[in-house]
């Protein structure tokens, strides 16, 4: 027969065991819920041969233009340490959006994932996407609605335009103002000059 000590200690650890239990049960739950409700623009990566195709969903920053569904990068010039071009292909777009979404889909790689093997090889941001977003909600707003053009250098279109339809691309080619873009983010503090 167990002891009255042993009996307390015992429940004592089941007690503990239950608690810890249910804590872990609920900081899942309220990640699931904080990515659910942060993650409506969530980036799926697919490796492809010498590229990256993103698929996203409609993104609502900006209250009347939206972002590339899905955009491949198929070659990256560094033209200097300051700038880089980007050949970029986008699929399933309007003609009306087309060059907006050829300039916001170089700024945000750029930004998220980095290109090429030189200086911005890595991306400019390490933390992702939803949770800058997050953090730093207005000035992405303005970014995407107004000033991401102080970045861009030049963007045209290369060839036809293609319908909008997920198998036929639009081909882009993008100079990005990434120096420029870098320092930008660094005055907002939105990243550190020691972040690599």
């Amino acid at each position: 027969m167990l002891d009255t000590n042993e009996c307390k200690c015992n429940f004592m650890k089941r007690f503990l065991f239950v608690l810890f239990i249910i804590l872990v049960f609920y900081s899942a739950l309220n990640c699931l819920a904080l990515g659910m409700r942060v993650d409506n623009n969530i980036i799926f990566s697919i490796t492809t041969q010498k590229s990256k195709m993103w698929h996203r969903e409609q993104n609502t920053i900006s209250i009347n233009k939206t972002v590339p569904i899905i955009w491949t990068i198929s070659d990256i010039k560094y033209l200097s340490d300051s700038k880089i071009e980007l050949n970029i292909i986008l699929y399933g777009i309007k003609k009306k959006d087309a060059y907006y979404q050829a300039e916001c889909a170089a700024i945000k790689t750029l930004l998220f994932d980095g290109v090429g093997k030189g200086l911005f090889a890595k991306p400019l941001l390490s933390q992702g996407e939803n949770i800058v977003n997050q953090l730093h909600f207005s000035y992405f707003q303005t970014l995407y609605s107004s000033t991401y053009q102080n970045f861009i250098s030049s963007c045209e279109m290369i060839g036809e335009y293609k319908k909008a339809d997920n198998n036929k691309g639009t081909k882009f080619r993008v100079v990005v103002k990434a120096l420029s873009l870098r320092r930008d983010l660094e005055n907002h503090r939105i990243r550190t000059q020691l972040e690599v």
